[in-house]
């Protein structure tokens, strides 16, 4: 690929990022207008939920026609495929979801989103539970991200063909659609906190377990483990926090929990290739992410509250 092509794909990937990032912002801030604090969990646990199921769909068509085509053309589908896929889906939301908990139209959006921002930070100290609870989620929310971003390297690494690995993670959206609803369900019985303990116990258990992999079959377990819990744990961290927030803020501290879960995901792979790299297991990198999680789950459990 000539070098100029490089450069608009780096453009263009990170425009694409940016998009995505700021979407989400909005969309998890909606949660606060689509439901009440007594439904959050179950209405944000469906979300993930579909979400994991409606990511299957795309991706059986795909995996279906990619025989059809060749690799090249293979890509400029599946882009394309994704695209349509967005836009079909967001037309219920423009259609359908009204937004309940807003500020007015400011004169200078600009300027006054950037004053809004700077009084928010500066009045962080009135929320401690907010505070406590955005620090346990960097941490614990970066191994979540880590396991799943360097699933293929590890699968590669204990000899695990890339057509089979991408069977495992069609296989793992699939698990985590029943498994999120059920964390909702779950949470609605034994109170969100506890809930989201247990996630995180979890995620312990499979980074214990990932030391000792060395066989396909192994990696399957690891890859159902993560399945059950992976969404679980995004959905009840996006109702807990939505629980937390000042409701006409929403957008606004959205926005930090957002920021947080992108800034995590740059220690947990150091720490993963590191360790990799260093020993040249990615069963040890693999295990080393116990120290995210054990950091997430002390800070989580000694967080102030106000919510269950």
């Amino acid at each position: 690929m000539p070098d100029n092509k490089i450069w608009w794909l780096l453009f263009i990937f990170m425009l694409a990022n940016i998009g995505y990032s700021a979407a989400n912002i909005f969309y998890d801030a909606f949660l606060t207008d689509v439901t009440t604090d007594i439904r959050m969990n179950r209405v944000s646990s469906a979300g993930y939920g579909f979400g994991y199921l409606g990511g299957v769909i795309p991706f059986v068509i795909f995996y279906l026609l990619r025989g059809l085509m060749t690799p090249t053309t293979g890509v400029m589908f599946a882009f394309m495929l994704a695209s349509v896929w967005w836009l079909l889906w967001t037309i219920p939301m423009w259609r359908t979801v009204n937004q309940v908990n807003f500020l007015p139209t400011p004169q200078q959006p600009f300027t006054e989103a950037i004053q809004r921002i700077i009084t928010t930070i500066k009045n962080i100290a009135k929320y401690p539970d907010i505070a406590w609870f955005l620090l346990a989620y960097f941490f614990y929310i970066d191994g979540v991200n880590t396991i799943f971003t360097e699933a293929t390297m590890f699968g590669a690494a204990v000899g695990i063909k890339m057509t089979t690995l991408l069977t495992v993670l069609l296989a793992v959206q699939i698990i985590a659609f029943p498994s999120s609803i059920i964390y909702g369900r779950l949470a609605n019985y034994f109170g969100t906190r506890k809930v989201l303990v247990g996630g995180i116990t979890i995620y312990i258990g499979i980074t214990i377990y990932a030391l000792f992999i060395h066989h396909a079959i192994e990696f399957f377990v690891l890859a159902i483990l993560v399945g059950t819990s992976q969404g679980g744990i995004q959905a009840l961290s996006r109702s807990y926090f939505g629980k937390l927030v000042p409701k006409d803020q929403a957008s606004e501290f959205f926005g930090f929990y957002n920021i947080f879960g992108k800034f995590s995901a740059i220690l947990g792979p150091l720490l993963f290739g590191t360790v990799a790299q260093m020993t040249g297991q990615v069963q040890l990198a693999a295990g080393s992410l116990i120290v995210l999680f054990g950091v997430g789950l002390a800070v989580f459990i000694f967080t102030p509250t106000r919510a269950d």
